[in-house]
């Protein structure tokens, strides 16, 4: 019986932690949004990964990877790094080819633990 108390009490422990990390992300991309109509991107219809703990090029920045159709109605690849509460610090349109390989160039960044950045690995593919 005291393993299904201690269980209940870990999955309530992680659904809380997870709710919290949710909020946290969708108000780094409110601070994103003013970037978006800047440059003539439909925030509404983009397509994006957060991720956090990926190397950056300015601390406490979160990069934010991901496709968004022009006024052309074209999907444009971007890269942001976005500091909470201060909107868009670095921002750069990608290759779609780049956009679309973000996870695997973010996983492989933080596994090499490599200093350089993933907003210049991607900008730098195109």
């Amino acid at each position: 019986m005291k393993w299904f108390v201690l269980a209940g009490l870990v999955m309530i422990a992680l659904w809380l932690l997870s709710r919290r990390k949710k909020r946290n992300s969708f108000a780094l991309i409110d601070d994103a949004k003013p970037w978006f109509e800047l440059v003539g991107l439909d925030f509404s219809k983009a397509m994006f990964n957060v991720h956090q703990g990926a190397p950056v090029r300015t601390n406490g920045a979160i990069p934010i990877v991901g496709l968004a159709p022009n006024s052309n109605g074209d999907l444009q690849g971007f890269v942001i790094e976005v500091a909470p509460g201060s909107g868009v610090v670095l921002g750069e349109f990608i290759s779609r080819r780049a956009s679309m390989q973000d996870k695997v160039v973010a996983q492989t960044l933080k596994l090499q633990r490599s200093p350089v950045a993933l907003f210049d690995t991607l900008v730098s593919m195109g």
